[in-house]
């Protein structure tokens, strides 16, 4: 049924909470007090942009089910398709943002006392990337063929490698080892799911939109450059940030890469340019 699909995705999510949350696990035993708080605070960040792209394309599963049960691999094909350019098209942006602008999240959300978790934001931010993408292959692909062995086999591979790296680095390296076990895993498990998806349906992980968004995503970084040149105060440049980044993506998707994820937003400028606002 469409049901199960859903279980078998909330048991991926939850092995993966387990193996995510050994970094910090590892940092409160192996490390002190202060790494596990640099830690926290931009792990924070990155759990709630997770957490937020998690369910968005599980309205997409019904579909695929069917799609699948019909033997139509096509018709997947472009539901799968359709998912990963969703993903390129949120995530990526999130992703960049909080890179592009970590400093003053950090500084903003944390505190001024929290400078050491600028850097760990940048380590963790592209998990956000990756995470999505596996949530796509494993929700469309792995639970649609009813491949449940593969799920707990890739949550192992991640959790053997998160407990490597941290055993090994984290005495030395503290709250950055734990960040790079964190990304690892997740680039690990992703790219193991595809391979193992791309065995079922023919898919492709790059594409010119992921690298046309990736060029546009760049211009976040000349933002925020201008701002800290014009700005002075952290929580104002953010608030201009968020704004202006926004707006700055909407229309290079609407008007440049003509997005099809965009079209609402497309559709209300259209109407906005239509109006006479000069008597």
């Amino acid at each position: 049924g469409h049901f199960r699909p859903l279980v078998i995705l909330g048991a991926y999510n939850v092995l993966t909470n387990v193996y995510l949350s050994l970094p910090l696990t590892f940092l409160g035993f192996l490390s002190g007090h202060m790494e596990v708080g640099y830690y926290y605070a931009a792990n924070r960040i990155v759990q709630v942009a997770i957490t937020v792209m998690a369910g968005m394309n599980l309205v997409l599963v019904p579909s695929a089910n069917l799609a699948h049960s019909e033997g139509d691999l096509t018709s997947l094909g472009k539901i799968v398709s359709g998912a990963q350019g969703s993903v390129v098209t949120f995530a990526l942006p999130v992703a960049a943002f909080l890179i592009a602008n970590s400093k003053e999240l950090i500084t903003v959300l944390a505190g001024e006392g929290y400078h050491a978790s600028i850097e760990l934001l940048v380590i963790l931010a592209p998990a956000i990337l990756f995470v999505a993408y596996a949530q796509v292959f494993v929700s469309l692909i792995i639970s649609v063929w009813r491949k449940d062995g593969v799920l707990l086999t890739v949550s192992g591979l991640g959790m053997a490698l998160s407990v490597s790296v941290n055993l090994f680095f984290i005495p030395r390296y503290g709250a950055v080892a734990a960040a790079y076990s964190y990304l690892a895993s997740e680039i690990l498990v992703t790219l193991v799911i595809f391979f193992i998806s791309a065995r079922l349906l023919r898919l492709k992980l790059f594409d010119h939109y992921l690298l046309a968004n990736l060029a546009v995503s760049l211009g976040f970084f000349c933002l925020h450059w201008a701002a800290a040149k014009l700005l002075y105060t952290e929580g104002l440049r953010l608030v201009v940030l968020i704004f202006s980044t926004g707006l700055f993506y909407v229309l290079m998707q609407v008007y440049v890469l003509r997005s099809p994820f965009m079209a609402p937003a497309g559709r209300v400028m259209e109407r906005i340019t239509k109006l006479n606002l000069i008597k």
